[in-house]
């Protein structure tokens, strides 16, 4: 008898889930040992709807399955619990089924991967899934458009939603354990032309840092950000485009912070994680309750630390100024390029220069980079712009695409940071606050670290 194949991860929840054992050789198509007396019609039936999969079967008796079995999975990727979908079946008094299956596969293959979305998006010709990782999107499968329904009643089963809603979006969220480990998912649900869309924010609590040194943070800027944040009072600004990790800073900031003789106060939209020792409270545009309004309230509660999650608008700097000057900490985020335009941008929002300089404790500028596989990193053979002309084109790498990256050619991201401390001087360089930042990405790009063409789309290096 063949012996049983490898645990191809593609394979491995369908066959954890209906016990199959792969056979290596000999058969057309995926051909799978399996128990005798098993419904081999409703098991090819579901493996052809649900994952594709044409199916062949080899009945054998229980006593010789039970072996191969047993030698399989010690050959199965570790999904023991991360692809038993019972966490969901026990929050929603839920049978198991065809569909339940699916999403622990999907789940499962996110979490595995380290995706920070998972979505499901209603086209013309079907549902589309796809995951981000690493920051960019790539697709995973393709349902019938049969499908989108019954996945969105589960769905919306496990948030706590309307499920009978189905022209209004919606927004929940729920909690499973993989691995032994709980994830938070975030869920937000929208309706469109061809059916609901279903976007899912994963948060895999064992990713959240437990400090700045777990951010591969240098020593010098860990030790300027620490200062900083000693301070009893302030304004301290992480800055950077939409999905630089800035929030992710600021976590591993507040949860570096031991301060159980301080009252530690958050305002985000939304909540992401859940912070030890702090009061949280989240965003909810329908009832009025802004940045602004909570932060307002927040002055009332006696705090000594403030998170704000983003500043947007005049009326939420002025208030975080405010609380600044008047003994708090101010921690706080803004989307601008450069720490030089985030000063700008606070003067147009009506904050005055002389305010500014007396409050703010430092501005921190991060960016998030895509790194190449190590196992398949070739020359860049790309064009190098004239400002980089110094860069010795045979030290670039970029990744090929491999069996470890998935054909993508990077593996992981790495934060690049840069510290300024505010003065006056900060206002008039032009240069200001991106100077060693870029540097610090050079240099990962002469190492062959990063590919030349993430660098070029992450960095502010033509400024």
């Amino acid at each position: 008898m063949a012996t049983a194949g490898s645990g191809d991860w593609d394979l491995a929840l369908p066959c954890h889930s209906y016990r199959l054992v792969p056979v290596r050789k000999g058969l057309r198509g995926k051909a799978f040992y399996v128990e005798e007396g098993q419904d081999l019609y409703a098991i090819g039936h579901e493996l052809q709807f649900l994952w594709g999969l044409a199916a062949e079967f080899v009945p054998i008796p229980q006593e010789q399955f039970a072996e191969l079995w047993e030698d399989f999975c010690r050959r199965l990727p570790k999904i023991g619990v991360l692809g038993n979908f019972s966490d969901v079946f026990a929050a929603t008094a839920l049978e198991p089924s065809p569909v339940g299956r699916l999403l622990a596969r999907i789940f499962a293959k996110a979490v595995h991967l380290g995706a920070s979305d998972l979505h499901f998006e209603s086209l013309r010709d079907g549902l589309l899934v796809r995951l981000r990782v690493d920051g960019a999107l790539r697709e995973e499968l393709r349902l019938a458009g049969e499908m989108c329904v019954p996945i969105s009643i589960l769905l919306k089963t496990l948030a706590k939603l309307d499920i009978a809603e189905r022209f209004r979006p919606q927004d929940g969220r729920f909690g499973l354990r993989f691995a032994g480990a709980a994830v938070d998912f975030r869920i937000s649900i929208l309706p469109t032309k061809f059916g609901e869309s279903m976007a899912l924010r994963i948060l895999d609590r064992r990713r959240l840092f437990r400090g700045l040194g777990d951010l591969a943070m240098d020593a010098a800027t860990a030790t300027a950000i620490r200062a900083a944040l000693a301070s009893p009072s302030g304004l301290f600004l992480v800055t950077g485009p939409t999905g630089s990790g800035k929030t992710t800073t600021l976590y591993a900031a507040l949860s570096e912070m031991d301060c159980p003789d301080k009252k530690v106060l958050t305002i985000e939209d939304p909540i992401e994680y859940d912070l030890q020792n702090c009061l949280q409270a989240a965003v909810d545009l329908s009832v009025g309750r802004t940045f602004s309004t909570v932060l307002r309230s927040f002055l009332r509660h006696d705090p000594d630390k403030i998170f704000v999650g983003e500043i947007r608008d005049g009326e939420t700097a002025e208030i975080a100024l405010r609380a600044a000057l008047t003994g708090h900490l101010v921690l706080t985020t803004l989307h601008t390029a450069t720490p030089r335009e985030a000063l700008l941008r606070l003067e147009e929002m009506g904050l005055e220069r002389p305010l500014l300089l007396s409050c703010l404790r430092g501005i921190l500028s991060q960016r998030l980079l895509r790194l190449n596989c190590p196992d398949c990193r070739g020359p860049e053979n790309s064009e190098l712009p004239p400002q980089l002309a110094r860069l010795r084109r045979e030290n670039l790498r970029r990744g090929i695409g491999c069996d470890s990256c998935g054909g993508r050619g990077t593996v992981g991201r790495r934060a690049f940071f840069e510290f300024l401390s505010v003065n006056e001087k900060s206002f008039q360089e032009d240069g200001a606050g991106i100077g060693s930042l870029v540097r610090a990405g050079m240099g990962a790009l002469s190492a062959g670290e990063v590919p030349l063409e993430e660098f070029l789309q992450q960095m502010p290096w033509n400024r």
